[in-house]
């Protein structure tokens, strides 16, 4: 998977842009007040898109946004 950082409240408006506009199949999930959602892109293969808390100064986002693919 990739997985993309971004600001609480946005995942579940990014999930749902991907199930209506690109009929994705989309989990989202809920924790605590952040949520993450994942869009199934194809076989054992998915976007996520994390909630992260204070994403301005967060040591691992660059522009506020990061890329990390995982195996």
């Amino acid at each position: 998977y990739v997985e993309f950082l971004v600001k609480p409240g946005t995942a579940a408006g990014i999930a749902h842009f991907y199930e209506k506009a690109l009929a994705a199949h989309v989990t989202l999930d809920r924790q605590a007040d952040l949520a993450s959602a994942r869009v199934h892109i194809g076989q054992n293969q998915s976007l996520v898109f994390q909630g992260v808390a204070d994403i301005r100064y967060s040591s691992r986002v660059g522009l506020g946004l990061e890329f990390r693919r995982c195996s």
